[in-house]
């Protein structure tokens, strides 16, 4: 059995049924064992891998515990532990961490986007799918306090499906159980759909959240790139820009306003290429003109941006997925994806464990 500290022989019972099959070995049910390895071991190697390579992770436990530790050992402890939380997280829930009273939140913001990640489908050693880029699904629930700090978030991830069923259904189930831990509490806060003008967003945010908006930062981006197109000169073009801006922060009604002027400007575009582009700008602005209420959303205190969801999909999936030269199997980038979002969500991974050992599943 391999531990932290070396291998270790240990001698354990093992039972089978006498047509043969499975075979039982109670100790390690008991005693929480992850496949070769010890608990703590398997805690320390799945850790370490949500954030590098196996061979790093290798070598690493041989510089700092002088333990040789295998690749693949690394892999089938962390593809265990990813499937078995995967496997109880709809019955699991986990409580906020200490220094998060919800007393003290005010509102709650639900996003969700995706990222591109180099994914090939099927199994390890039968693929069945040419290589390609397709969206890996981050969803983050951010808890707001009565100044508008940010004080937790909770991140979910998905490797990338056809119809984002699987996401649609852990993001609903995750915020059902914040909502019921509220309401135990006899607590009422706001809860903010906050994410970009995807049309698949709006039809889940629309039933979980009260208040809907389109991240303000993305309609910003459209506003840019229709002055890009505008046949003025570049410092015009800046000012007309920091004009919208300002309309849709602190005047009531200044979504109706800028899609107006979006529409005016569009119209004085000379060249039938960069008519297109503005366009495909006004059409968005239309499109999301019933979200783009900045001004009273800042007047109630609620978020306007998603920048928790675009931090999320860096930090949960590029960062460990999208690496230079990486493609990975889409089953393998969900089992990584499930691992990491519990350890971005602060206390989770630790409160995993407990419940692991506790239930000696």
């Amino acid at each position: 059995m391999s531990t932290p500290y070396g291998k270790v022989c240990v001698k354990r019972h093992v039972y089978q049924p006498v047509c043969g099959g499975v075979s039982y070995v109670p100790a390690d049910s008991t005693a929480g064992i992850v496949g070769k390895s010890t608990p703590r071991l398997a805690k320390l190697l799945a850790s370490d891998y949500c954030e590098g390579s196996a061979r790093k992770v290798s070598a690493r436990f041989k510089e700092h515990h002088e333990v040789e530790v295998s690749k693949d050992l690394v892999r089938d402890v962390s593809l265990r532990i990813s499937r078995h939380a995967k496997e109880v997280e709809s019955r699991w829930s986990y409580a906020m961490p200490e220094e998060v009273s919800l007393c003290g939140v005010s509102s709650v913001s639900i996003s969700r986007d995706g990222a591109m990640v180099h994914l090939l489908d099927g199994l390890p050693g039968k693929p069945k799918r040419k290589p390609g880029y397709r969206e890996a699904m981050c969803g983050v629930i951010s808890l707001y306090g009565h100044e508008g700090k940010l004080l937790h978030s909770i991140y979910l991830g998905v490797g990338a499906q056809e119809k984002k069923g699987a996401f649609t259904h852990l993001l609903e189930e995750e915020a059902e159980r914040l909502k019921a831990q509220f309401e135990e509490a006899g607590l009422r806060p706001v809860y903010v759909g906050v994410a970009d003008g995807a049309p698949d967003n709006w039809t889940q945010l629309e039933r979980l959240t009260d208040y809907q908006v389109t991240d303000y930062y993305h309609v910003t981006e459209r506003l840019y790139k229709l002055a890009a197109v505008m046949p003025l000169p570049s410092k015009k073009r800046a000012q007309w820009v920091s004009q919208q801006k300002s309309t849709l922060l602190n005047e009531p009604g200044g979504a109706a306003l800028v899609v107006e002027r979006a529409r005016q400007a569009a119209a004085g575009v000379k060249t039938q290429k960069r008519r297109e582009i503005a366009r495909q700008q006004v059409v968005y602005l239309e499109n999301q003109q019933h979200r783009m209420n900045y001004f009273q959303m800042q007047e109630k205190g609620l978020p306007i941006g998603s920048g928790t969801v675009e931090a999320g999909c860096k930090t949960l999936i590029k960062a460990r997925l999208g690496g230079s030269g990486m493609r990975w199997l889409n089953v393998h980038a969900d089992d990584m994806l499930i691992v990491r979002a519990l350890k971005l969500s602060a206390g989770r991974y630790e409160q995993y464990w407990k419940k692991r050992m506790r239930y000696a599943a």
